[in-house]
């Protein structure tokens, strides 16, 4: 019966998964909105119960002083692994661990991590364990095993959207206490509606969203950045040099006609940090030259280990957020290298873009056409005061010391006011179970055989 009984489980996690990538992907009403998945998450409660009790694993008197941070995946580059290891350097316990599932892109580093990686997350190599299953049923037991043995003070989700396992796995009984971190702030995701989970948002906006829309009590924690240092004065002139800095998938197709635009209106030079594909940098460096401007005044730079060290050492007057996804992180290291970055306002929102981790002075843009008004409107001046005003910005709302400050108490640190919510426009939430209603009756189908 045992094993009929993972099968189901494992079924039931797979369908849970893929669910949930419906509601992420194009075309879903959902796709940029961040709710979440009640029935998923009572259905991952629901097996992460079973398997507990199979497991006979009890919950201990006293936890250890231990964080734990449960991931789907670490990388080399990008703001999430990032934000994991600026978690972990401000914790206040003795001892950080991290656990990574694997339940999407398992084969991403065909073994252990690279030592890069394992770095960025601010641990030795002894404090990462990787799930060695792919079953889920499997991988869920595991997950329960490594928790129980640990006994951690706090467990930390820093899971994909999609990740079932993550979620069945995180029983609250195993640790002082369990905390859902709200990375992937504009989209859809398993856990918001998990038992005995606190939500933990990392934007006041997403906040506003989680608590007025959602019904939900979050507490918040802000992004930060190792702090660079004051940036030394220097002679700001035209022309001006302007940075990009974000992965690959946050830059659309229209990015070398950007730059183009960009380069063609400051007469300078523009810099894109973060890795990009040869075929991609020879569009961009080809529809260039193909418009007449030198391709030599466009620069490419894959990794740097300080976006706001980089930002000082390279001399950058102004950044461009990526577009048509922007990057928090990427706008706060701007502000903690004095360097006054132009937002992006996605399509999809009325009000929210990474202009929420800047100063309300910035401007923002929607069109390159936006863009290129505003980058004519731009003189030295302006970028020495706004410059200043973002370094101030940094250091008030997103230095290190803030985010040690709310890990130190946690379940009492409190949203920042937000006066206007992120979306305006929703009246009608739409609900993931009638997003996923045929899908759905599979799935309830599928957990009869054991009783749900």
């Amino acid at each position: 019966m045992s094993e009929r009984l993972d099968d189901a489980r494992t079924v039931a996690l797979q369908a849970i998964i893929e669910g949930t990538e419906k509601l992420l992907a194009e075309g879903s009403p959902v796709r940029r909105m961040a709710v979440g998945w009640r029935g998923g998450d009572e259905t991952c409660d629901v097996i992460g119960d079973q398997i507990l009790a199979e497991c006979g694993v009890s919950a201990a008197a006293e936890p250890a002083d231990l964080d734990l941070f449960i991931a789907t995946q670490i990388y080399a580059g990008g703001g999430h692994t990032a934000v994991i290891g600026d978690f972990v350097r401000a914790s206040d316990s003795v001892r950080a661990e991290v656990i990574v599932t694997g339940t999407v892109e398992r084969d991403i580093h065909k073994g252990d991590p690279p030592a890069e990686i394992v770095e960025r997350l601010g641990i030795g190599a002894d404090g990462l364990s990787v799930c060695p299953h792919e079953q889920r049923a499997a991988a869920t037991r595991w997950l329960i095993e490594q928790i129980g043995a640990r006994r951690p003070r706090r467990v930390f989700l820093f899971h994909h959207p999609q990740d079932a396992v993550a979620i069945a796995g995180a029983r609250p009984s195993l640790c002082g206490e369990l905390y859902l971190v709200h990375h992937a702030d504009r989209q859809a995701t398993l856990g918001l509606h998990q038992r005995g989970t606190q939500i933990v948002d990392l934007s006041p906006f997403t906040g506003a969203f989680t608590q007025r829309v959602l019904g939900l009590k979050p507490v918040y924690a802000p992004l930060i950045i190792g702090d660079p240092g004051e940036p030394p004065p220097r002679e700001i002139n035209p022309p001006f040099t302007t940075v990009s800095s974000g992965s690959a998938h946050k830059f659309g197709e229209e990015y070398a006609e950007n730059i183009a635009r960009v380069l063609e209106t400051t007469g300078g030079r523009h810099i894109h940090i973060g890795f990009l594909k040869e075929k991609r940098l020879g569009n961009i460096r080809a529809h260039l030259e193909g418009r007449g401007i030198d391709a030599g005044r466009f620069e490419y730079i894959a990794w740097v280990p300080s976006l706001a060290g980089a930002l000082i050492e390279l001399g950058a007057d102004l950044c461009i957020s990526s577009a048509p996804l922007g990057g928090a992180r990427t706008a706060i290291e701007s502000g903690a290298a004095g360097v006054p970055m132009l937002a992006h306002l996605p399509d999809f929102s009325t009000t929210f873009g990474v202009n929420h981790v800047m100063p309300k002075s910035l401007p923002v843009w929607r069109t390159i056409g936006e863009l290129v008004e505003t980058l004519k409107q731009i003189d030295a001046a302006w970028i020495i005061e706004r410059g200043r005003e973002s370094r101030r910005y940094f250091e008030t709302h997103h230095h290190p010391d803030q985010l040690r400050s709310a890990l130190a108490d946690l379940e009492n640190s409190m949203l920042p006011e937000v006066a206007e919510l992120p979306i305006t426009e929703l009246i009608d939430l739409p609900d993931a179970e009638s997003q996923l209603s045929g899908d759905w009756g599979f799935l309830r189908s599928e957990l009869a055989l054991f009783g749900r």
